[in-house]
């Protein structure tokens, strides 16, 4: 799977950026001249998410109506085009073509597989368990729409629902209607945990056995049950208390809590190798090799850490960001396309 072509207006910084990709390309700049929103929309157009930014508004160009993001992908020989569209006056709700025809967002997912490292990926070890959900929901929404569909099915009824709970609080009417509520959010509920439970058991048969990954669903069981025994402490609290809005998933190194008992370097490896496996499980079960999407990452490693992210250069696409060349290997250099931004 390749990004052939890359074409931006008015998105972030970037007013106006086109450009063509090779095997290995590396994005040379200094900070702040846009290196990051390049590879935010090749991302973007990879899961239809920013992994900066929860709000659509803030892709696009200061006082400017709109922003587009259009990537030519090449896949065996299979080609296509994949553009997003952001207006403004529209509340920057993302519009999409594939091949130049309006789809639903959802007909993207699966289409066009990235890996993502940027140096908040080092924190997805030790940072809060949001971050973690939502690493792991934008996986699983990318490789299987499914998910994805339920996954927003499951978002619309959870905020029904805490609307339901905070008017049960404050003035104790509607409390019949949790029913109603219920068992589409205990089935929505149950299906995204059974999915999370089984593709991060998947993800440790690609970890070295020293690193493992425990899921913590919440409840641990019969949500149904539990939710039935709890209705009244949630209608105290005014918000669903059980949930996969409140799953978490922890990295055990030698069977003890990582972020707890690890050392600052083995937490870092702990989140390459974790990255690692998700490209190797993406490349199993989708048959492709995911594009390696590095945000100035090789100025964060040392030089042990940035060997295991090297070998994944030599298999696939690749587009990394770095403000200079210096923290590259000169065998990287003399097989990559630079692209340099002033």
């Amino acid at each position: 799977m390749y990004l052939r072509r890359l074409c931006l207006v008015n998105f972030r910084n970037q007013e106006k950026f086109q450009a063509e990709f090779d095997r290995t390309n590396i994005i040379l700049g200094a900070n702040a001249t846009g290196k990051t929103s390049i590879i935010e929309a090749i991302y973007l157009l990879s899961t239809s998410k920013s992994f900066r930014t929860k709000e659509s508004e803030d892709l696009i160009f200061f006082l400017h109506p709109f922003a587009k993001a259009i990537g030519d992908i090449e896949e065996d020989e299979r080609k296509f085009n994949l553009e997003i569209i952001l207006k403004r006056d529209q509340g920057s709700k993302k519009r999409l073509k594939i091949n130049g025809k309006p789809r639903r967002i959802i007909s993207m997912l699966g289409l066009f597989q990235t890996v993502l490292f940027t140096p908040e990926t080092l924190s997805i070890v030790s940072g809060s368990p949001s971050m973690r959900r939502r690493s792991l929901d934008i996986l699983l929404s990318s490789i299987s729409r499914k998910y994805a569909a339920t996954l927003l099915s499951f978002l619309k009824i959870i905020r029904q629902r805490n609307r339901l709970l905070f008017k049960i609080k404050e003035s104790n009417k509607g409390v019949a209607t949790l029913d109603v509520f219920d068992p589409s959010f205990i089935s929505t509920s149950e299906y995204l945990q059974k999915t999370r439970e089984i593709f991060l058991k998947q993800i440790n048969g690609f970890l070295p056995e020293k690193l493992q990954i425990e899921y913590l669903p919440s409840p641990r069981h019969d949500l149904k049950k539990i939710l039935k025994e709890n209705r009244q402490k949630e209608m105290e609290f005014g918000f669903s208390l059980f949930g996969p809005q409140k799953d978490d998933f922890i990295f055990l190194f030698k069977d003890r809590p990582l972020s707890l008992f690890g050392s600052r370097g083995e937490i870092r490896e702990g989140a390459i190798l974790f990255k690692l496996a998700e490209w190797e499980f993406i490349r199993k079960t989708t048959g492709f090799l995911p594009v390696l999407l590095l945000d100035d990452m090789f100025s964060e490693l040392d030089r042990s850490k940035r060997a295991k992210i090297e070998e994944l250069l030599k298999q696939g696409q690749t587009i990394l960001t770095s403000t200079s060349l210096s923290y590259l290997s000169p065998k990287i250099i003399s097989k990559s396309k630079v692209i340099e931004l002033k």
